[in-house]
């Protein structure tokens, strides 16, 4: 357990300088390559992480790759990540992975304009996670616009759609 907890703080500490990393211009490339390590330290190992997401991590990559004009390259990982899952849903039900790929594929539908895509891609990842009862309603009233402003319509299911690292994953 003190070794999970040694790798969870190293991978915890590489996303962190990524993140910060990410957001100027000059150092993306240097993002990139720590997000990288942190992805390689956590999928060198099988443990179950109490606080990092393995998905997450692979969304924090595609979406820097987003940024660096990589979006051909980030979409065709994050449409493994998913493949690599399919009818898996059963045994694994709570997928950080299906969770973060899918919305990774809605928030470029909605870029593109494509309303209806990224609501599907965005109903397949609420289905990739615990819901509450109390979400329930709000998501639905979300998921309900028909208007054509894809952006809004997904920022309006983020806000209601539970804080990932509140609730449980099987991986």
């Amino acid at each position: 357990e003190e070794l999970a907890q040694d790798v969870e703080e190293k991978v915890y500490a590489m996303q962190g300088l990524s993140a910060l990393e990410a957001e100027e211009k000059e150092t993306q490339e240097a993002a990139l390559e720590h997000i990288n390590l942190a992805i390689e330290c956590a999928e060198g190992t099988d443990f179950l992480y109490k606080y990092i997401l393995r998905g997450e991590l692979w969304a924090d990559r595609w979406n820097l790759m987003h940024k660096l004009g990589m979006t051909e390259d980030a979409e065709a990982e994050a449409d493994e990540r998913i493949s690599a899952f399919d009818g898996l849903e059963d045994a694994v039900p709570h997928n950080s992975y299906l969770y973060y790929g899918y919305r990774f594929k809605a928030h470029l539908a909605a870029e593109r304009g494509v309303v209806l895509i990224a609501k599907d891609y965005m109903h397949m990842a609420i289905h990739a996670m615990e819901i509450p009862p109390a979400y329930e309603q709000p998501l639905a009233e979300a998921f309900a616009q028909t208007h054509e402003n894809a952006s809004w319509i997904l920022r309006e299911i983020d806000r209601a759609t539970p804080d990932p690292a509140q609730l449980h994953w099987d991986i």
